[in-house]
């Protein structure tokens, strides 16, 4: 089982890159990008520099109420983390149902599950997340996800 620290950098109040530290192999990071209609975009490389993944935010209207969409693209997946209206409550669900979130995601601690198996837990600290890779194969689905639910909390200013 591996370890990594995932800190995040925030210059001028928005969110600029997500990295790894510690770990072996150290060197996942994401840095966001925007495009020229406004579309953000994180690439999400590995040690070696490669493209291993991709994060991309979209928005759309609901009535008066503005929403978002995350998909992540990594290991062969595609995932979606898509805040929707109810009763006037937002709330976020992912997508598709074999990837699920095991606990208070929001909050302190939580797993990331894909089909009912857990592949790696999150710990929240005050200004980093540690993750626990349990299923190694999965090692850069796990970090993509992290770093997925980062701009969450970013987007909605838990940060």
């Amino acid at each position: 089982m591996k370890t990594f620290k995932v800190e995040y950098e925030i210059i001028d109040r928005k969110l600029q890159k997500i990295f790894t530290k510690g770990g072996d192999p150290i060197g996942y990071s994401g840095e966001l990008k925007q495009g020229p209609l406004g579309k953000k975009r994180l690439k999400i490389t590995n040690e070696r520099n490669e493209e291993v993944g991709e994060i991309t935010e979209k928005k759309y209207r609901f009535g008066l109420y503005d929403l978002v969409q995350f998909v992540i693209t990594a290991g062969g997946e595609k995932i979606t983390l898509a805040k929707e209206m109810k009763e006037l409550k937002s709330y976020y669900v992912i997508e598709p149902d074999s990837i699920s979130l095991k606990g208070d995601w929001m909050g302190s601690d939580f797993e990331i599950q894909k089909d009912q198996e857990t592949i790696a837990r999150v710990e929240n600290k005050k200004d980093s997340f540690f993750i626990e890779i349990i299923k190694e194969n999965y090692e850069t689905l796990s970090l993509s996800i992290l770093f997925g639910i980062i701009w969450v909390f970013y987007y909605e200013r838990l940060l």
